[in-house]
């Protein structure tokens, strides 16, 4: 409803919009361009999977890293009887395998966001691409560190 009050009669009017606005999803499912979108779906999946591939392995590198940890202090612990420091323990974990890990984490949980979102059970736009693009960015600083291996570019 539009008010316009001219109690003041100064030749100016002031207007006010007073509305009731609501949000209503729509939830129906017959929408045009269905095989564009279970494509889309089965490529959300596929690169789902890849990261939890991904996650696997760099998990497993990281647990072995802790494992061979652990041998090595307890090496020096009995046999040696010196305790090993910090720095020298942490160089059994890499970490580029930690960014890996919480980068594939973020794709898989931003990538089933975006699927329950285009599937209509969500509307989580925000959360969505916040993990996508944190994720990206973890991405590309791992891409970096590729560069310091060629003579090229250092």
């Amino acid at each position: 409803m539009i008010v316009m009050d001219n109690k003041a009669h100064s030749g100016k009017v002031k207007i006010h919009l007073q509305n009731q606005a609501s949000i209503q999803e729509c939830r129906d499912p017959n929408v045009s361009g269905h095989a564009e979108s279970y494509a889309l779906e089965f490529f959300d999946v596929c690169v789902a999977f890849v990261c939890l591939m991904s996650l696997l392995l760099c998990g497993r590198s990281v647990l072995r890293g802790v494992l061979l940890q652990h041998e090595y202090v307890q090496f020096f612990k009995h046999r040696l009887i010196r305790r090993v420091s910090l720095g020298d323990r942490m160089e059994f974990i890499n970490g580029w395998y930690l960014l890996l890990i919480l980068s594939d984490t973020f794709t898989i949980i931003g990538s089933f966001i975006k699927i329950s979102i285009e599937s209509k059970n969500s509307s989580s736009y925000d959360m969505c691409g916040i993990l996508l693009g944190t994720s990206t960015l973890l991405v590309w600083v791992g891409v970096i560190r590729y560069f310091s291996f060629f003579q090229k570019y250092n």
